[in-house]
């Protein structure tokens, strides 16, 4: 995305606070990406590595930056002319908003957070929100836009600079509020500053990104700082979650708290759950009266993304009747147990790369599977490489047929990751190992039986397998619906 361009703002407006340097002039943009500077900008050099800073700085320079914001760092002489501001990486999100006129401020801006779950939380919300009168802005995995008009994700959460911009544009075209998917990465390194979050969301938490926090009580910190915002409003929490009273812990004097789930303090409690072919009906107690769902999206940890949703509308004043019809009529979100039409077998494809997001998909697919349960599956190389022996515990206990391939290994042997997973293997000798993914894709269906299913976990809506430093086109989607049809089966039952 392009430098936003802002009606001319003095320098002295947008560092107030923020350095003791002289503040002369003005500028007609904030940029933090020196390929996308523009003339008349602000630039942030916001890079990690002096020398990568220095770079940036220059290349933006020569693209027309007038004035460059810098870090600075003991031993280290900026480039010329450049202003010290101390902290610049946590303030540049507060930055870009006041080049924009805080652009938060005119939306209700609702934040999801959690291991698993945030996807689809985010996708069900923005288009309740975007079924009214206004349209509703969606930012997270699965696009970045105004519901339905969504383009592809770089980041789950985007730089700080990005969202600003993404959320003024929102802004400028009417929305009413914006729901935006919360990472762990984005709460470390402050992305949302100058975001002002109206309610904040947690689905769940389990392992998951230790390989760039320390351990799993950074990992918790990290998640808990969505919920410590000062200007919080309301504060949407999963009962059920061990972690819950870690989130409520640290909300503000005078912050709601909203407690979803089965358990016995929750408002918005899960009364009965039947589920069906493709979806599942739901009960729910809430603090506005009895909810009954009709959800088309099956596993129990849908319904507790259900009860989310639920929780959050019920934060934002919908009443039974206009919650009920929103969920009844959401477009179920991309690769998230997503049905591959032309079975038999059934096949769905999923996101799940963590252990308890693969148990739940499981779990899911075993409600509905009359025959055996294959899985396809791998783990990500240059990630958490911890979670790879417990995926394989998780898979041997849930599928009856397991098939390890390669997921995106970048720049790991992919020999070696698939050995990792089978050490979580009580009887490893019954896995098949088939590292091209494509030919795994395909050894499941065509072997599979005509009552049973196939679930193939990992990648979900992606598009490209990343392979060495290399990105190529691949589809779990089209390459198991290209699958299905050398098969030559049937449409499953409804």
């Amino acid at each position: 995305m392009s430098a936003a361009v802002i009606e001319p703002r003095s320098l002295a407006e947008l560092l107030a606070g923020l350095t003791d340097a002289p503040l002369h002039g003005e500028v007609t943009g904030v940029a933090a990406d020196s390929r996308h500077a523009s003339p008349g900008d602000l630039f942030l050099a916001i890079a990690r590595e002096g020398e990568q800073r220095r770079a940036h700085a220059t290349e933006a320079r020569e693209r027309g930056a007038v004035a460059i914001a810098w870090e600075p760092a003991d031993g280290e002489a900026p480039v010329a002319d450049a202003l010290p501001v101390p902290g610049l990486r946590a303030a540049a999100g507060t930055i870009a908003a006041r080049s924009l006129g805080d652009p938060a401020s005119a939306l209700t801006l609702i934040g999801v957070t959690g291991t698993n779950g945030k996807s689809t939380c985010a996708w069900l919300l923005a288009q309740a929100l975007g079924g009214g009168e206004r349209p509703a802005g969606l930012i997270g995995t699965l696009g970045h836009g105004l519901w339905p008009d969504l383009a592809p994700a770089i980041h789950t959460t985007p730089d700080p600079v990005t969202l600003q911009q993404t959320l003024a544009g929102f802004r400028d075209t009417g929305a009413g509020a914006a729901v935006m998917e919360v990472s762990s990465h984005a709460l470390a390194q402050e992305r949302l500053a100058g975001a002002a979050v109206d309610i904040a969301v947690f689905t769940n938490l389990s392992r998951d990104h230790l390989d760039y926090h320390a351990d799993m009580e950074a990992y918790i910190a990290a998640k808990a700082r969505l919920f410590a915002r000062p200007e919080l409003k309301v504060a949407v929490i999963n009962a059920d979650d061990p972690a819950a009273p870690q989130m409520a812990a640290v909300v503000p004097a005078g912050c709601r708290i909203i407690h979803y789930g089965v358990h016995a303090t929750a408002e918005v409690a899960l009364q009965g759950r039947e589920p069906h072919y493709g979806g599942q009906r739901l009960a729910l107690a809430t603090p506005v009266g009895p909810v009954r769902l009709d959800l088309p999206l099956p596993g129990a940890f849908n319904a507790a993304n259900a009860l989310a949703v639920v929780a959050t509308l019920v934060a934002l004043e919908w009443q039974p009747a206009a919650i009920a019809a929103a969920l009844a009529a959401v477009m179920p979100p991309p690769g998230r147990l997503e049905a591959v039409p032309g079975g038999p077998p059934e096949v769905r494809v999923d996101y799940a790369h963590t252990p308890a997001a693969l148990e739940a998909a499981l779990a899911a697919m075993q409600e509905q599977t009359r025959g055996r349960l294959w899985l396809v599956f791998g783990c990500g190389g240059d990630r958490d490489a911890g979670k790879r022996a417990p995926m394989g515990a998780v898979a041997e206990a849930g599928a009856d047929v397991v098939v390890i391939t390669d997921d995106n290994p970048r720049r790991e042997d992919p020999a070696a990751i698939a050995s990792e997973i089978l050490a979580g293997f009580a009887r490893p000798e019954a896995v098949t190992v088939i590292h091209d993914r494509a030919a795994a894709i395909d050894h499941a269906i065509g072997t599979a039986g005509a009552g049973d299913a196939v679930l193939i976990a990992g990648k979900g809506h992606e598009a490209e397998q990343e392979v060495g430093t290399t990105r190529r086109a691949f589809s779990d989607i089209d390459t198991a619906r290209a699958a299905l049809e050398r098969r030559g089966g049937a449409h499953a039952p409804a």
